[in-house]
């Protein structure tokens, strides 16, 4: 029994590693909806930083019923159907950059190896004038992982 025992035989995600990054990137399609969900995730939780899209919080909304233990947080708001919430270790992060238009929003942070890029595009945005907004971001020579939800259909 012990050979398959989730407890004794532990997924990477939930392994405790001392030079893992667990990254975390979701849709939430509206925070004040699934705040507490997100917020009793185990699973989301072991996350170093989770990037939520498509949050819906708005510009007067107030970030403190948003809250999530060990973790600090920056908002993007844009109101119903956008907005970017980024949650994340201060010791191993710092964010360093955010663009908001209305069609579009990115948020940068770094790491001392790597920087995480999360972006959410409306569908009418253009993509093109995003695109130049994360080249924008990437610093050559350091590792960039980009994040989110393009709002682009690969069938079309």
């Amino acid at each position: 029994m012990n050979k398959v025992s989730i407890n004794e035989n532990p997924d990477p995600w939930s392994k405790e590693t001392e030079n893992t990054l667990k990254i975390v990137s979701l849709n939430c399609a509206g925070l004040k909806a699934h705040f507490q969900d997100i917020k009793a995730d185990a699973r989301l939780l072991k996350g170093d930083i989770i990037h939520l899209v498509e949050t819906s919080v708005k510009e007067d909304e107030d970030e403190d019923g948003f809250l999530l233990d060990g973790y600090n947080q920056r908002f993007i708001k844009n109101g119903n159907g956008k907005g970017i919430a980024t949650y994340y270790d201060h010791e191993k992060f710092r964010p360093v950059e955010e663009v908001k238009t209305d069609k579009f929003q990115i948020a940068k942070f770094k790491h001392k190896v790597l920087d995480i890029i999360n972006v959410y595009r409306s569908q009418s945005g253009n993509s093109l004038e995003l695109l130049e907004h994360v080249k924008d971001q990437i610093e050559v020579g350091r590792i960039t992982i980009i994040t989110g939800d393009f709002n682009i259909c690969f069938m079309e």
